[in-house]
C-alpha cells in the first residue's frame, strides 16, 4: 500500500506585501476626479 504523508505548510514563507491600501486610495481618487469632471460638465452645459 502507498504511504501518504500529511501536508505540512512550508516553514520559509515570504512576507506578503501590503499593496491593498494604495490601490484603494487610487480607486477613490479616480472616482472623486470623475465626479468633479461630471459636475463641471453639467454645471457649464446648462449655462
Amino acid at each position: 500500500m502507498a504511504k501518504f504523508k500529511p501536508v505540512r505548510p512550508k516553514k520559509d514563507k515570504t512576507p506578503q506585501v501590503q499593496g491593498g491600501l494604495p490601490c484603494v486610495i487610487l480607486v477613490f481618487v479616480g472616482i472623486a476626479i470623475l465626479f468633479v469632471v461630471m459636475y463641471l460638465v453639467l454645471k457649464y452645459a446648462s449655462g
